[in-house]
């Protein structure tokens, strides 16, 4: 996935390098977006944090790494697909919980892959700035693998939830400081995050 990700941003660069100048914010039917962005509020580390039954716990969150494409269909409507994934990792630690009389450490880490359909209403009229409201119906593949430190009763599971239901919905607003190039900003539940932001690229 990392390599996925990796020649995402290559890609992504080079358009960039590529642009042109065109019609500064959303310019209706034809228009073309691409967004590379990142995620800020995991959901699941919320939920991480919130079931953690020991004394001692850390959630780290990595992610989600987001990858959009849009087009206009519309004057006010554009449709396309994101990619989003991330991870989440909490390590628990339970004091003389060990078999051995040591510190009882559990490890659970949680992989998510998502890719959905979406379409976005546009109701600016900004030549820079672009406010929309998001909508997206998905997949999503989940893996949640569970493994402690106690080497006579040692616990290791995998789990894998493919084939997942997800949705997205989002308020959010691109500003372009050049007729292609911008930054975009959105706010409600976005492949897992409460806020997302980055660049986009017209072209």
């Amino acid at each position: 996935m990392k390599k996925v990700m990796l020649v995402a941003v290559f890609a992504f660069a080079g358009m960039i390098a590529k642009a042109q100048e065109g019609d500064g914010a959303w310019a209706g039917q034809g228009t073309k977006v691409v967004n590379l962005g990142y995620g800020v509020g995991s959901i699941w580390k919320t939920l991480f944090k919130l079931s953690a039954g020991f004394t001692n716990s850390k959630t780290t969150a990595v992610g989600p790494y987001a990858v959009g494409f849009e087009y206009g269909v519309s004057e006010k409507i554009g449709v396309g697909v994101q990619l989003g994934y991330g991870s989440v990792k909490n390590v628990s630690t339970d004091p003389g919980a060990n078999s051995n009389g040591g510190d009882l450490i559990t490890t659970e880490e949680l992989k998510s892959l998502q890719i959905f359909a979406r379409g976005n209403y546009h109701f600016g009229q900004s030549e820079k700035f672009d406010p929309y409201l998001g909508l997206g119906l998905g997949y999503g593949n989940f893996k949640l693998n569970s493994s402690d430190n106690d080497a006579n009763y040692s616990f290791n599971s995998a789990v894998s939830i493919p084939s997942a239901f997800i949705y997205s919905g989002a308020l959010g607003a691109k500003y372009y400081f050049t007729s292609n190039i911008g930054l975009y900003a959105e706010i409600g539940y976005v492949t897992g995050s409460y806020f997302q932001g980055g660049i986009a690229i017209k072209f």
